[in-house]
């Protein structure tokens, strides 16, 4: 079962569009060149795909690591898959927009869990969700729907909702954990998770 909920591949940022070389460009390292300006070696160039406005971000795997005026760890367009590496950069937060956590308190609705990219596969790292119990969000406040029933907790405390399993191949390209587990009726002693 795919959830037809926030994925990887809805973002409106990209990285290295929209980078012009300019004189400096044999000085600036491929991706911190940015519209002329070279960004520092922890920044990316960012464009914002709306407006076609680039410039320097910077780099996070989760948005604790975001300056407050910039609090939205947000993976690239288009490089988030399963088992790869995903560049994410700091930038404003938005309706909509997808922002990479570790811990719930990172996120608005108080849920941090697995992201998914567009084939519903887990990517490896989490992303701020709903606590709606639907597949892959969270399960803080309300049951688990359906054959994701099982309510687990992570290791860094965030509880969210995902299908019982007997091995990785039932994961896709997430695992199977023995995660703890909390107001579950998991089917099983293990889950998929990242």
């Amino acid at each position: 079962m795919v959830p037809t909920h926030p994925v990887l591949w809805a973002l409106v940022l990209a990285t290295g569009v929209g980078c012009s070389a300019p004189s400096i460009g044999s000085r600036c390292p491929g991706l911190q060149l940015c519209d002329g300006v070279c960004c520092r070696g922890t920044q990316t160039c960012t464009t914002d795909v709306a407006s076609g406005t680039s410039f320097c971000a910077q780099t996070c795997t989760s948005s604790s690591q975001c300056p407050v005026d910039t609090p939205c760890c947000t993976p690239l367009v288009g490089s988030c898959q399963a088992g790869a590496d995903c560049p994410s950069s700091c930038v404003t937060a938005a309706a909509n927009r997808v922002c990479r956590c570790t811990q719930a308190s990172e996120c608005a609705t108080g849920c941090c869990a697995p992201a998914l990219d567009q084939n519903g596969q887990l990517v490896g790292f989490s992303i701020c969700h709903a606590d709606d119990g639907r597949p892959f969000d969270c399960c803080n406040s309300v049951a688990c729907l359906a054959s994701y029933n099982c309510c687990v907790t992570d290791a860094q405390g965030n509880n969210f909702c995902a299908p019982p399993c007997t091995s990785d191949a039932d994961c896709l390209a997430g695992h199977c954990d023995a995660p703890g587990f909390a107001m579950s009726n998991c089917a099983g002693p293990y889950a998929c998770g990242n």
